[in-house]
Parts: structure tokens; sequence; C-alpha cells
């Protein structure tokens, strides 16, 4: 399997268990409305930040092909990060 494979599909069940704990955590009442949103938000973006940080220090070590998996890896997170909070808040859930 290649790194950035590796790397992209470990991201992804890092995303699904934040948003899985976001869904199952937050109340269904009015009061709480968007807050699962908001976790998940801040969650990609720490995400997205770790991986911008370990693609920094991947290009510093002159390991290209890692800096690369994980640059890519952190734009899928932003790219389905997005996608779920639009999706979440023109469905309602």
């Amino acid at each position: 399997m290649s790194k950035l494979s590796r790397i992209a599909g470990w991201n992804l069940l890092i995303f699904l268990s934040y948003w899985l704990l976001a869904y199952l955590l937050t109340p269904n009442k009015p009061s709480y409305e968007g807050m699962d949103i908001v976790f998940v938000v801040g969650a990609s973006a720490v995400q997205v930040l770790v991986n911008f940080v370990l693609m920094s220090v991947a290009f510093g070590t002159r390991k290209n092909e890692l800096g690369k998996a994980y640059l890519l890896s952190a734009l899928l997170i932003m790219v389905v990060g997005t996608t779920y909070c639009f999706g979440s808040l023109s469905i309602g859930l």
C-alpha cells in the first residue's frame, strides 16, 4: 500500500470517528442546534493543522513523497469537512 493511500485512509478514519462522536454526543434539542457542526469544524481544523505540520517536517527532511501525502490528505479533509458542514446545514442534521 502506498504512503498516500495509508495516510489518507487513516485521516478519513479519524474524521469519521469524530464526526460519529459529535453526532452521538450532541442532544437533539433546539438549543444545541449546530453544536455538532462546530465540533467537527474545530476538530477538522486541528487535523488539517497537524497534517500541515507533518508535511512541513517531511519536506524539511527531504521526504518528498511523504510530504505530498500529508498535503493531499490535508486537502482531502478540507474538502470532506466542508462538504459535511454544508450538507448538514442544508438538510438539518
